[in-house]
């Protein structure tokens, strides 16, 4: 798979990561990696790791979160 942005361009960097939000592949130049808490039911107990997990973006996606 290529990277979205860069086939746009005329590029032919390879996709090393898949955008969490639109689906397109992104190379280490348009992938970002953001935190994100994982929930799991747990009754009473705690709800939510500690440790966050990470998601992949890519760079629209991401500006597009930070204009919010």
């Amino acid at each position: 798979m290529r990277c979205f942005d860069c086939a746009r361009h005329g590029g032919e960097e390879a996709a090393v990561a898949v955008c969490h939000e639109c689906g397109a592949g992104a190379c280490p130049t348009h992938a970002s990696s953001v935190p994100r808490l994982v929930h799991r039911a747990a009754g009473l107990g705690q709800v939510s790791s500690p440790v966050p997990a990470r998601r992949m973006i890519c760079r629209a996606c991401r500006i597009a979160h930070q204009a919010v």
